[in-house]
């Protein structure tokens, strides 16, 4: 009985350590470079690029953009197993956790140590389930993909997960969607991303691995959310914080720049957590306040993530007015009224509360449902409808944007709902 003990608790000291071995990285900078190497004329369009973005930014010093950017996202699942095929209430966990971070509404914002609170900002940019397809149907955002592939990006990067012929699943519309594919990565990648401009459309979004998606269920101490929060970033031509060079030390500062400048420089990857307000130095910043550790764009454990500057909003917005500008006339989300078969209209909108709707011709039993940014079903009800106005009472519900669909007689209709309440 003593060696069964033994060998159990031995077991289990042993799977804890290989599990705290693990050491998850983002393969953005590798996957840059081997499409710089593969195509000589790269540099000089991201060059431009990056000129058209510096213009920007001159020309719109403040971070705050005029109004919040709505950003539709599909999710791609493609699993071998069960255990990779992440459940949708998983995914819109994630999604909470995107827009808390990108909002400077995470609760861990209090760790934002006190020398830097004045420069973290709001990115004024916020991310939603698309739900209108590519064929104008309506989706959930969320696609299971089984494949028959037991793992992807192999290094060298391969773009399996890119091609459903390849056992992956294929892009939608990159200038209206926020492409993330979720799947099993190889060799201790946790996500890349093809950065604004760097290759066809076919591999533009976000690759997750993903043990790192969501908190139930995700791997520690990646299992915050932070990895899509990391990788979005990228796809917003987020550059890591101690520039494009390696991620080990050098000693000399020679990793170059994230042409950022409200955030330190860096002598290589932080890949440790520390205890809030912890001052770290290196070579590059060799006294306090340090190197910033706690920037999602580090490659800091998910709990010690906490923050983006406002020099890094500032090059997101830029990235949004520029390479991603066709992301404003997406139909993927934000259409205030899809109306294929049923006509809709819902006002006030915003409201405090109280929704009055008018629908086309239609008669008889109406069902009505509500669906939150984060695609979770907030409200379903029915209502005798006669063809006169009626009225949805919103008031228990949080401040934010919903799509509310109206079903009647084989008959869909969808309106946006923005709710405002003091």
């Amino acid at each position: 009985m003593r060696i069964l003990l033994f060998l159990s608790v031995l077991f289990c000291c042993i799977a804890a350590s290989q599990a705290q071995s693990f050491q998850g990285h983002c393969a953005t900078t590798e996957y840059l470079e081997a499409q710089k190497a593969a195509d000589p004329g790269l540099q000089a369009r991201l060059d431009a690029l990056e000129q058209q973005v510096q213009d920007y930014i001159t020309r719109h010093p403040r971070t705050a953009m005029p109004t919040l950017v709505t950003v539709p996202v599909v999710f791609h699942v493609v699993y071998n197993t069960a255990a990779q095929n992440i459940p949708d209430p998983v995914i819109w966990q994630q999604m909470q956790i995107l827009n808390a971070d990108y909002a400077k509404l995470n609760s861990d914002t209090v760790n934002v140590p006190p020398v830097w609170k004045s420069i973290a900002a709001s990115t004024q940019i916020q991310f939603v389930l698309a739900n209108t397809d590519t064929a104008g149907n309506h989706t959930s955002g969320i696609i299971h993909t089984q494949t028959s592939v037991t793992s992807f990006a192999n290094s060298p990067i391969d773009h399996l997960i890119n091609y459903a012929s390849q056992g992956g699943a294929n892009v939608w519309d990159p200038l209206h969607y926020l492409n993330i594919w979720v799947c099993n990565l190889g060799n201790g990648i946790l996500g890349y991303t093809q950065m604004p401009g760097a290759g066809p459309a076919s591999l533009d979004g976000c690759v997750v691995n993903c043990i790192a998606v969501g908190i139930t269920g995700a791997t520690a101490p990646y299992n915050l959310g932070r990895t899509v929060t990391h990788e979005v970033g990228h796809w917003l031509d987020l550059i890591h914080v101690w520039g494009p060079g390696s991620i080990t030390a050098t000693g000399n500062c020679s990793g170059g720049s994230d042409l950022v400048a409200d955030t330190p420089p860096e002598d290589g990857a932080n890949f440790s957590n520390y205890a809030p307000y912890t001052v770290m130095t290196d070579a590059c910043s060799t006294s306090a306040p340090g190197y910033m550790w706690q920037n999602y764009l580090n490659y800091t454990d998910d709990a010690g993530m906490c923050m983006f500057t406002a020099g890094q909003v500032q090059r997101m917005q830029a990235s949004l007015y520029t390479s991603r500008d066709s992301i404003f006339n997406s139909q993927g989300f934000g259409i205030e009224t899809y109306s294929a078969s049923l006509p809709v209209s819902c006002y006030p909108s915003p409201s405090t509360g109280m929704v009055n709707y008018l629908l086309g011709p239609t008669t008889g039993m109406l069902q009505i449902s509500l669906v939150n940014l984060e695609g979770q079903r907030v409200l379903s009800e029915q209502h005798l409808y006669n063809g006169s106005t009626g009225m949805l009472d919103l008031s228990g519900l949080p401040n934010g944007v919903y799509i509310a669909e109206f079903s009647s007689e084989n008959k869909h209709g969808f309106q946006k709902i923005v709710l405002t309440k003091e």
